[in-house]
């Protein structure tokens, strides 16, 4: 996913930080959803994340 930043990652004694780490993918849902598609492994977890967003059952578009 060229030019977005890394996702930021939740600290246990952080509540911010928690909410920040969905607000992301929210935020970017469409461009993780193509870098998602892209993957080319067939391991069951790769399917099943495909399934996942391609279903939008993440409920964030």
């Amino acid at each position: 996913m060229p030019g977005i930043p890394l996702p930021p990652e939740p600290i246990i004694t952080r509540w911010g930080t928690w909410l920040n780490a969905p607000l992301f993918y929210a935020n970017d849902f469409e461009v993780f959803k193509n870098a998602i598609e892209s993957l080319t492994d067939d391991a069951t977890s790769v399917e099943k994340l495909k399934q996942l967003v391609q279903n939008n059952a993440c409920g964030l578009a």
